[in-house]
C-alpha cells in the first residue's frame, strides 16, 4: 500500500506528465501552423498587406500614389497590355499589387515600376504570372 508521501510524489509527477505532454502539443500546433503558412506563402507582410488591401477610403494623398503607380504602369509599353488586370490599392506609402498576368517579367517589371515611383515605400506583390 502506498503511503500518503508516496501518493504525493506520484500524484506531482503524473502532473509533471502532463504539462510537459500540453507543452509538446502546443509546440506540434504552433510548428504545423508555421508550415501550412510557409507552404502558402503567408506571412507577416502579407497578412499586413491584406489589411492595407481592406481598408476602404484611401486618403488623397494614397489615391495619388495609386494613380501614379497606374500611370507608371501604363508608360511601361512591357506592361501596359496588362494593367487592367492589375489591382492598386496604396495605403500610408505601402502599394499592394494583386491580379493575373501572363508573364513572370511582366510581374517583376510591375513591382520595379511601383517602387520607383516617388511616395511608396514598399511593394507588396499578390500578383500571379501564368507561369507560376
Amino acid at each position: 500500500m502506498l503511503s500518503r508521501r508516496d501518493h504525493v510524489d506520484e500524484t506531482r509527477s503524473d502532473t509533471a506528465t502532463t504539462r510537459v505532454s500540453f507543452v509538446l502539443r502546443v509546440l506540434v500546433i504552433a510548428l504545423a501552423l508555421a508550415a501550412v503558412c510557409m507552404t502558402l506563402g503567408i506571412d507577416r507582410s502579407s497578412v499586413e498587406a491584406a489589411d492595407v488591401a481592406s481598408q476602404p477610403t484611401p486618403s488623397d494623398a494614397d489615391q495619388h500614389v495609386a494613380d501614379e503607380v497606374r500611370a507608371a504602369f501604363m508608360r511601361d509599353d512591357a506592361v501596359a497590355s496588362v494593367v487592367d488586370r492589375v489591382k492598386i490599392a496604396a495605403r500610408g506609402g505601402v502599394v499592394v499589387l494583386s491580379g493575373r498576368v501572363h508573364t513572370v517579367r511582366q510581374r517583376d517589371l510591375l513591382i520595379g515600376d511601383a517602387r520607383a515611383v516617388r511616395g511608396v515605400a514598399r511593394v507588396d506583390s499578390r500578383l500571379i504570372a501564368a507561369g507560376d
